[in-house]
């Protein structure tokens, strides 16, 4: 548990965990801000709203035009470019994917940060049984990402709700926000899942900068792989993890063009799931049997 600690410590003080945090809480901000002075509508462009099953029930008129007396209306404007809080849940799915590559650069700067500081072996003097290093930090990792991201996703619901509240739109259907739970939730699991490949990858290639360069490679060449051919289809570990994110995961073909490469939700977190494993336990065997300086 100390070893925990110690390393969960390590973690939340590196420099660039600080600095990438507070600069993305600043744009968040800034962006939240300009979307409040910007959320307005035109009072004179009112007009009433009907649903389509009213317009499929209701009986037409002599002069061709549908009854709608007996319809419920709503009020709506043609030019409404006010904040919208039912429009959270796509905002925060596009949120998230920036949240998931914030834990995946934090990550792996953290352990390459390790490496081109030449601490593990002085970490090795304390506690020489690398596996347990090892694991412990994967376990910080992990915890670490998952606290990043709960915190990006709360400030952002928070700043939302508030601009929505003061200058835009707050009626929302019943479970609303049990739904927007459930979002932040798998945005936590996205953030660990993406801070433990990150820190994976950086474990193999011992320096950030080559973990960063996999990642852009893989966000270029998945595509190009995809259609080249079908055996790594939805099997290479970054677009099911974004998918894992932004899918609505209802009935999505691979190849359409909505999906980012999977057809559900269970099929986004075992492929990242796999790799990470995968990649943890080679990046284990690595430390375990290396020089480390």
């Amino acid at each position: 548990m100390n070893l925990l600690v110690a390393e969960l410590w390590r973690f939340a003080s590196r420099r660039i965990a600080k600095a990438t945090l507070i600069v993305v809480l600043l744009c968040m901000t800034a962006g939240m801000a300009i979307a409040a002075l910007q959320s307005d509508f035109d009072p004179a462009s009112r007009y009433e709203s009907y649903s389509e099953e009213c317009f499929r029930t209701a009986t037409v008129n002599a002069e061709g035009e549908p009854d709608l007396s007996s319809c419920t209306s709503v009020v709506a404007y043609a030019e409404d470019d006010r904040v919208d809080l039912n429009d959270l849940d796509g905002v925060l799915s596009a949120t998230g994917v920036l949240f998931m590559l914030v834990t995946i650069l934090v990550a792996a700067s953290s352990l390459g940060a390790e490496f081109g500081a030449a601490s593990l072996s002085t970490q090795l003097l304390f506690e020489p049984r690398r596996v347990r290093v090892w694991v412990t930090k994967s376990a910080a990792v992990a915890i670490g990402s998952a606290a990043i991201t709960a915190v990006l996703a709360a400030v952002f619901v928070g700043e939302f709700t508030a601009v929505a509240a003061w200058r835009g739109v707050t009626d929302v259907e019943p479970g609303f926000w049990g739904d927007r739970a459930l979002d932040v939730a798998r945005l936590g699991v996205a953030g660990t899942l993406g801070g433990l490949l990150g820190f994976a990858i950086t474990g193999l290639a011992r320096r950030t900068v080559a973990a960063i360069v996999v990642f852009i490679a893989l966000f270029i060449a998945e595509p190009l792989v995809y259609q080249v051919t079908d055996l790594f289809d939805a099997r290479l570990p970054l677009y099911p993890l974004i998918a894992f994110v932004v899918n609505p995961f209802r009935e999505l073909d691979f190849r359409s063009t909505d999906a980012w490469g999977m057809t559900s939700l269970a099929d986004a977190v075992v492929v990242p799931i796999v790799w990470i494993i995968g990649l943890l336990a080679l990046t284990g065997w690595q430390f375990r049997r290396s020089e480390i300086r």
